[in-house]
Formats: structure tokens, sequence, C-alpha cells
């Protein structure tokens, strides 16, 4: 009956009970096994009990993360290519300008939050500028009429999307540490 690893708790901990309920049936009342600590099986229940919690909690933040994820990448990868449409709609209709030595490089699709957020900014700051601009008669659209409310809206939408995931993870870390915890506690049984 040993521990190997963190899935292993909960049934070692049950075989544990087990034989710890069938020796306190021999010793009879009054006379169950207490172990140094004055831990009864009762104290173990619990602990199991615990952990039985924890690991829902443990499994239910990993699972918002992920979906969390999955939706900041779908985000990500809708903003990746406005970038791509607005970068060459610039250089096909302003090629040769100050406006295409300025635009952003793309970043990889699997950027992090600063390397997006740089170029999205970048990237909004030229739209405003140049629907701005009284040389440019008309302000700036993409395929289907997107604009730059539309994709400023995007960006923070985005932008909450990086602080969901982040906060997600920190949720998930701590019931990892945890449950971690309440196994250490159970071992040391």
């Amino acid at each position: 009956m040993a521990i190997t690893g963190p899935s292993s708790f909960v049934w070692t901990s049950e075989q544990f009970i087990s034989h710890w309920t069938l020796a306190n049936d021999q010793l009879g009342v009054g006379n169950e096994l207490v172990l140094k600590g004055n831990i009864a099986l009762a104290d173990l229940q619990s602990k199991l009990t615990a952990l039985n919690v924890k690991r829902f909690e443990l499994q239910s933040a990993i699972t918002s993360r992920e979906q969390l994820r999955g939706g900041l990448n779908s985000k990500r990868a809708a903003l990746h290519e406005w970038l791509r449409l607005f970068n060459e709609t610039v250089r096909a209709d302003y090629g040769g300008t100050s406006w295409e030595t300025s635009l952003p490089d793309l970043p990889s699709e699997i950027a992090g939050q600063g390397a997006y957020m740089r170029a999205l900014d970048d990237t909004r700051s030229i739209w405003t500028q140049m629907n701005a601009d009284p040389a440019i008669t008309t302000p700036i659209t993409l395929l289907g009429g997107y604009d730059l409310a539309a994709f400023t809206a995007d960006v923070t939408d985005l932008l909450a999307a990086f602080t969901a995931v982040h906060h997600a993870e920190k949720v998930e870390e701590l019931s990892r540490l945890q449950r971690n915890r309440l196994q250490d506690d159970i071992y040391a049984v």
C-alpha cells in the first residue's frame, strides 16, 4: 500500500482506513488504535474527505483554465488575422509612406501577452492616426466593414481574456498547493 504519487493518495488512504477499521473492530470499543500525535481513524477520514474535495476543486480549476485558454487562443487567432489584413491594406494602399514603415511586425500566433499587446497597441495607434489624417479621406476599414471601433473592442476583449486566464492559472496553482499540503498531511499519518 505505497503512495506513489498524487493519484494514489485516495486509493491508498481508503486501504489504510479499511485496515484501520478492521483493527479497531478487533481491538474493541474503547481500545481503538490511536497513532502518535493522538491521530485517530476519524482524523484520517476527515483528511481524506478534505483531499477529495480539494481534488475536485483542482480539477474544476484545471477545466476552467483550459476553457478560458481556448477562448483566449480563438480571440488571439482572430486578432492576428486582423493585424495581418491591416498591414496588407496599409502596404497596398499606402506603400512607400511612413504609414507602411511604422507598421508593427506580426507577433507569433503563440506569443505571450506582452508581444501581442505591443503589436495591437501599435496598430490601434497607427489606425487612429490614419483615420485622423486629412490626406486620408475615408476611415480605414477592412474586410466586411471591420473598423477601428471593432478592432478596439476586440483588443479590449483579448486583454480581458488574458487577465481571466492569468487569474485561472493562479486559482489552479493555489488549488494544487492546497491539495499537495493535504497529501502531505495524509502522508504523515
